[in-house]
């Protein structure tokens, strides 16, 4: 096979893992769809991984034109909105794997996301560069471009090097990684029938603490539940309270 004929299976898994990656995560939305209101977060990435799985067994299944023109168009669009989010919004992460994509976007996930979607357009049948390699070869170069440019390997890569010597106010930590330290935790489930929404309305980093604030009811009243998560440790400090939304008086510590 040629270069184009490599295309189509590896356009096919990584859409694949991409859609199953959307569906198991249970962190904050990432990527476009934090430009919708928390309500409809869960529900928009839901449908943009059934597309994505659906395309990717189209794939599998057929080769057909039309479903690589959807799938070109698809991708074209992705890298559109990971470019937008690269210039205005770098801190809500691509999403494109889930809550594995956590990370700001940057230059490696922009240039990630344009070179699939170039490999879309080569997958249509046009010409592409002006070499011919064996099909293993073409898969294994690109595998390889692709890992590279991939920042949700950078966390593998940490663990596998030990421990970094970054100081904790400095260092990257993946959102999601907090959110499921925060989910195992005593406070959490304490606080499980005040908060009305699976969705924080926000999340932000103030040095070793990640803050996450929920909308939630007590006694009648809406409230904000409020978790302050360590980013250092095994076994991270977390913290917890209840505050009336609109006098921003404490009701209760968890």
């Amino acid at each position: 096979m040629d270069l184009v004929d490599a295309q189509t299976p590896l356009l096919a898994v990584l859409l694949l893992l991409a859609g199953a990656a959307k569906f198991l995560g249970r962190g904050p939305a990432a990527g476009a769809v934090v430009l919708l209101p928390p309500r409809h977060r869960r529900l928009a990435s839901l449908g943009l991984a059934s597309s994505e799985i659906a395309l990717g067994l189209a794939l599998v299944f057929s080769g057909h034109l039309l479903v690589r023109t959807g799938v070109a168009a698809m991708l074209i669009v992705a890298a559109g909105v990971v470019g937008y989010l690269w210039r205005r919004r770098p801190e809500a992460g691509c999403g494109c794997f889930g809550d594995a994509s956590g990370s700001p976007v940057g230059v490696r996930t922009f240039a990630r996301t344009a070179l699939i979607a170039v490999a879309a357009l080569v997958a249509l049948g046009g010409r592409g560069p002006a070499f011919e390699a064996p099909f293993s070869a073409v898969m294994l170069l690109e595998i390889v471009v692709l890992v590279a440019l991939s920042p949700e390997l950078d966390g593998v890569v940490r663990r596998i090097r030990g421990r970094s010597d970054v100081p904790c106010a400095y260092r990257w930590v993946p959102v999601a990684d907090t959110v499921r330290v925060l989910r195992r935790s005593v406070q959490w489930r304490q606080s499980a029938q005040v908060r009305t929404a699976a969705e924080p309305l926000d999340v932000w980093r103030d040095l070793c603490w990640r803050i996450f604030t929920y909308p939630g009811r007590s006694e009648g009243r809406a409230v904000n539940v409020v978790f302050a998560v360590h980013l250092d440790g095994k076994r991270p400090e977390i913290r917890a309270v209840v505050v009336a939304s609109a006098q921003d008086e404490v009701l209760q510590s968890l």
